[in-house]
């Protein structure tokens, strides 16, 4: 649900996570499996909460949304590719 500057960008981004900006998830939402857990991530949650309503609507069962986003997944000290923090 970021941007490709922000999944490169100071904040980095989630091992193995798959950039999908929100601006194309409904189109390409066909490119994501429907038969493993989604969690949707952006800087602090409500981009990504958007994104949950866009694929339950696109017929996506088991999601989530990542609440606080990259902010909260840096300050508690997960790993992450990429960033500068």
């Amino acid at each position: 649900m970021r941007e490709p500057n922000e999944f490169t960008g100071p904040l980095g981004h989630i091992r193995g996570a798959t950039l999908v900006p929100l601006g194309e998830l409904a189109t390409r939402a066909k490119e994501l499996p429907k038969d493993k857990p989604i969690v949707a991530v952006c800087r602090a949650g409500s981009r990504s909460a958007h994104a949950t309503a866009i694929l339950q609507k696109a017929g996506f069962a088991d999601i989530a949304n990542l609440p606080g986003g990259m902010l909260r997944w840096r300050a508690e000290g997960r790993g992450v590719e990429g960033g500068a923090l």
